[in-house]
């Protein structure tokens, strides 16, 4: 071969064709053996691009199922249940492929109520208070605790 620089315009395809071949290519892993490379016809390459999207597929799902258990088990509800419903975080993607949580939350909260379960309780703010303690107005400290203590008062 000649050390020329040509552009790529300038390029022809009798040159292509006269360039030397390296003639210690490593084996075709699709050879049959008989010298002739084995060829992957259309089918063989759409079952390949198959099967790598329902990999994908599988993949994105199982990502879609731990968002959907993380978000219930948040809220206090069994994932299954859910599901059984119908709620899928597939149905709350955007077209920019994020997730709408607020539209996973009110979809949860929809099956919620179709199902009649109630809401995780909430504390009562006056639970433990008694009416010594609503009397009272400030908060004791440990100073004072003890000043009472020591001077024989106590409250």
């Amino acid at each position: 071969m000649s050390e020329t620089t040509i552009t790529a315009g300038e390029v022809t395809a009798a040159e292509i064709a006269d360039d030397e071949v390296d003639e210690t290519t490593p084996p075709n892993p699709t050879d049959d053996g008989d010298g002739e490379p084995k060829k992957v016809g259309v089918r063989q390459k759409l079952a390949d691009v198959e099967d790598e999207r329902d990999a994908l597929q599988a993949r994105l799902d199982g990502f879609y199922d731990s968002v959907l258990t993380r978000e219930a088990e948040a809220i206090g509800l069994k994932p299954a249940l859910l599901k059984a419903v119908g709620v899928s975080v597939a149905d709350h993607v955007g077209d920019d492929g994020v997730i709408d949580y607020a539209a996973v939350a009110t979809a949860m909260d929809g099956a919620r109520a179709e199902l009649g379960l109630p809401r995780r309780p909430k504390p009562n703010p006056l639970a433990g208070k008694t009416r010594t303690s609503e009397e009272f107005d400030g908060e004791p400290t440990w100073g004072s605790t003890f000043a009472q203590h020591a001077s024989g008062q106590r409250g």
